[in-house]
């Protein structure tokens, strides 16, 4: 007998922008000279209950920090300028350059808008070239195969993910080592930041 899956058990299909928006800056070169110069942010469905969510995470590539992150069923650039501002008023930080793929919630002018107001160069991934956002995709990756992958969320509430994802988010920023950081942790990079978790 062959099972065939229910449409309902999948993601929807990812809303992108279906032009060039803008270019990407980075050119494959993830460095950064101090913490959060680069925002690095993608956008992860996770399924709870019979519904799908938008986890939204942004990061930095100095110490590989999971700086902010929402799950909630938006992705406008509403929800995207609040968690990118939130972030900013948190750390007190300055980004120089604001890092994506070409999704809806990136690829408008009220985000640009919020971006150049806030001095901050907004580059995008080349279109079906996903190793040009490596940061998060390694991230969504660990977080699949060392977190996701040991709970079933189709059977939780939205509470319960939240707490999974919040405990992986601690757990990365303070305890897991980095290989390309000599095996520090983001926190032991950044031990004078307050991480949000």
């Amino acid at each position: 007998m062959s099972y065939v899956r229910s449409n309902k058990s999948r993601p929807p299909k990812e809303a992108k922008y279906d032009k060039i928006w803008t270019d990407g800056f980075l050119k494959g070169d993830f460095s950064s000279s101090f913490f959060a110069q680069t925002i690095h942010a993608d956008i992860k469905y996770v399924r709870v209950k019979e519904q799908w969510y938008y986890l939204h995470v942004l990061t930095e590539t100095f110490s590989n920090s999971i700086l902010n992150w929402t799950l909630s069923k938006e992705r406008t650039a509403d929800s995207t300028i609040k968690l990118l501002d939130e972030t900013i008023k948190k750390f007190k930080i300055k980004p120089q350059i604001f890092h994506s793929d070409h999704g809806i919630e990136y690829a408008n002018n009220k985000f640009r808008d919020f971006l150049k107001t806030n001095n901050i160069k907004q580059s995008m991934s080349p279109k079906g070239n996903s190793l040009a956002n490596r940061p998060s995709e390694y991230l969504f990756s660990i977080f699949q195969r060392e977190f996701f992958d040991f709970y079933d969320t189709s059977k939780m509430n939205l509470l319960n993910v939240y707490n999974i994802v919040n405990k992986f988010v601690v757990w990365y920023n303070l305890d897991r080592p980095q290989s390309n950081m000599e095996y520090k942790t983001p926190y032991a990079v950044n031990q004078h930041i307050a991480f949000c978790v």
